[in-house]
Order: structure tokens, then sequence, then C-alpha cells
């Protein structure tokens, strides 16, 4: 009689997290000397020196450049299918799907094998790109000697996103302002505080860039 195994696929959509890359940006000024320990502070320094002091001012903007809005009508949704079928031969479906995955620029995200003989049992977290998930599933069905269960789930993030698109518009011309009276500035102490608010901002843009980007690869994949 012919045996049947169990086998787990796990097409999960958008559960693996990107994080926000993050800058090494730093502040630069001049070191003091031994002649101008013993001077006054200055009130006032070229504005091409003031300007060392701020964050990279260009990459948020580099960043945001890859994140292109959504068109109208786009909608960004992260969708999820969970799949358990049963099978002859389990470690061959096993490397039948993740040849299958591999030639649908997928990748798997996890794999776990327990028990042994009749009741081995293998997980699969995959991903696969969005528009391929339905006909990933068909392929996999199909090298099933029986489906045991099939479910399918959808996040909608468009809300999310488009309030992030607006953030970050807002941040831009936040951290604008903020280098123009950097560039003003004509008292050291008004330059550094300045300079601590552009480093909050740039701090700020990188972390919406990053969920922005995180979203849209989840809904992609």
């Amino acid at each position: 009689m012919m045996k049947k195994y169990l086998i787990i696929a796990l097409l999960s959509v958008g559960l693996i997290a990107c994080g926000a890359a993050r800058s090494e940006s730093s502040a630069a000024s001049e070191p003091m000397t031994s002649e101008s320990m013993g001077a006054p502070m200055p009130e006032a320094a070229p504005a091409a020196d003031m300007a060392k002091m701020a964050p990279d001012a260009n990459m948020a903007t580099r960043a945001s450049g890859s994140l292109a809005p959504l068109a109208a009508g786009e909608r960004l949704v992260v969708r999820d299918a969970n799949l358990s079928i049963q099978a002859a031969d389990v470690n061959a479906v096993d490397q039948q799907l993740r040849a299958l995955v591999s030639t649908e620029q997928g990748f798997v995200l996890n794999s776990s094998t327990y028990g042994a003989d009749q009741d081995l049992v293998i997980n699969l977290t995959i991903k696969v790109p969005s528009a391929k998930l339905d006909s990933v599933i068909t392929s996999i069905e199909k090298m099933a000697h029986k489906v045991v269960s099939r479910g399918m789930s959808g996040s909608d993030v468009t809300e999310e996103y488009v309030d992030l698109e607006g953030r970050l518009t807002a941040l831009n011309a936040s951290r604008d302002r903020l280098l123009e009276l950097l560039r003003k500035a004509e008292k050291v102490e008004d330059a550094v505080a300045v300079n601590m608010a552009l480093t909050d901002v740039q701090s700020q843009l990188e972390q919406v860039t990053g969920r922005m980007r995180y979203l849209r690869q989840s809904a992609a994949m």
C-alpha cells in the first residue's frame, strides 16, 4: 500500500522585517588648538563652516527617490497563503517545490523537518513574487496526493503608505528650512541648535523611507 506523508507549505508574504538603512552621518567641527584654548569663543563663523556640522542632507533625498508615489487607484496589498498537502514521497516533493520557487524568482525563508517514515513532516515558509502566488499554489497542489487544507489572507497597507508619503513630504520641507537656517546662522550656538534639529529630522526621514520600502517590498513578494 502506498504510504502518504504530510508536507506543509506556508507561503508567507511580507513577514520579513527591513529595517531602515542607517546612515553614519556625524557632526564635524574644527578641533581646538593650544592657541585658541585661551582665547574667547568667536561670536560668528563662516556659513560654509557651519554647514559642515549638518548631517548628510542628500541621503534622505536619495532614499526617497526610489520610492515612487502610488499611481491613481493603485493599492498595496500584502498577501499570505497557507497550504497543507499530503504526498507519497515527501522528500521528492520538497525538492520539486524548492525548484519551483527558485524558477519563479522566490526563495525559501524557513524550513524544518520532524518525524520519520510515514510520519515525516516538512514545514516550509517561502516567498514568491505576489503576481506568481496563485500560479505557485496551483503548481504545489498538483504535486500533492491530497490537499489537506488551504487558506489565503490579505492586508491592505495603502492607507499607511499614503500617510507615510505625506509625512515624508513634510519632513523634507522641514529639512530644507533647517538647512536654510544653518546657512544663515551667525552664532556657533545657533548653528549647533539647528544641527541637532537636522539630525532629528534625518533620523525620522530614514525611519519613514525604511518603512515605505518595507511595505513596497512586502506587497511585491
